[in-house]
């Protein structure tokens, strides 16, 4: 088994680590991983860590992964999400000599990347896990909508309340927002239902459609996660959005969501459930942790060559 250095800040994204004899160095905010704390990563102890493995990888480009790129006495593969194309300047430090590859999680986001990596460096595309193991198949006929509530405007969950005025919309976990979405339901007499304390991924267990109504994404994790599970995905069209979803579960503005959540809840449970089965496939096929971890595997040996 390859061994596997990991830099990151979030452990949401790692559940291909389990591929590897992975030791995970950083402040992860959540995991079911195993993982070692290192708030004062010195060089040395850089050194250290990267000599042990036989790849390395920086997942978010923080100041962390910046003194990685420095100090990593193998070369380093970065994976880029969202965060870092709102701060360009995080790439200005990086030590591009000792960097490997550079992986994006959609072809939008890697084709931004371009004007930040330099051109002998390889970008390459490879999206976010989805962990089959946690996320089992257990799709509803309630005919519910749902959302997550995230820390972020960007999401949109205020303009989704209000589009569904005349639904219920079922919102689980907490946003840095959530007073304001609480105030606004009341205030305009909303019937919508908010969860702050949802635990995944049985909230979702009896709600049908999942609703994503970010403004810009790359390939967001909880829209695979909602397809492993069962629900039917309707997607706002943000750039990369068609490259988890199909067209048809797809919509730009507000009429359209409207008319999709009628179309789908005509169809009959049969074919409700039918196009849930071919979701599922679809995104482990394409996004479940196996074919990442295979796919990321083949990156690093690759620059081994």
């Amino acid at each position: 088994m390859k061994k596997l250095a990991v830099f990151a800040t979030d452990a949401n994204f790692l559940a291909f680590t389990r591929r590897f004899d992975t030791r995970l160095y950083g402040e992860l905010t959540s995991s079911g991983l195993r993982f070692v704390l290192e708030k004062r990563m010195t060089p040395i102890k850089i050194r250290n860590l990267t000599r042990w493995a036989d790849f390395v990888l920086v997942d978010f480009l923080t100041p962390l992964g910046q003194e990685v790129t420095r100090y990593s006495v193998k070369p380093v593969h970065i994976r880029i999400h969202r965060y870092e194309l709102d701060y360009p300047d995080l790439f200005v430090p990086v030590c591009w000599d000792n960097v490997a590859s550079v992986i994006a999680d959609s072809s939008y986001y890697a084709s931004l990347l371009k004007q930040y990596v330099p051109g002998n460096i390889p970008i390459f595309i490879v999206p976010a896990g989805v962990d089959a193991s946690r996320w089992p198949f257990r799709p509803s006929s309630s005919r519910k909508l749902c959302t997550w509530a995230l820390p972020s405007h960007r999401k949109r969950i205020y303009d989704l309340m209000l589009a569904l005025r005349d639904e219920t919309l079922y919102v689980g976990g907490k946003s840095a927002s959530y007073r304001y979405l609480l105030e606004a339901n009341r205030r305009f007499s909303l019937g919508h239902v908010f969860e702050p304390d949802a635990k995944f991924p049985q909230w979702q267990w009896d709600k049908e459609f999942y609703i994503h109504h970010s403004l810009d994404e790359g390939l967001p994790i909880s829209v695979g996660e909602a397809m492993a599970s069962g629900l039917i995905p309707l997607v706002h069209r943000f750039p990369s959005a068609l490259e988890i979803v199909p067209k048809e579960l797809t919509y730009v503005y507000n009429t359209e969501l409207l008319g999709l959540i009628h179309q789908y809840r005509e169809k009959s449970e049969e074919e409700r459930m039918v196009l849930k089965h071919e979701l599922r496939q679809t995104v482990l096929e394409k996004y479940g942790s196996e074919s990442v971890a295979h796919r990321l595997e083949a990156i690093f040996e690759e620059s081994m060559a």
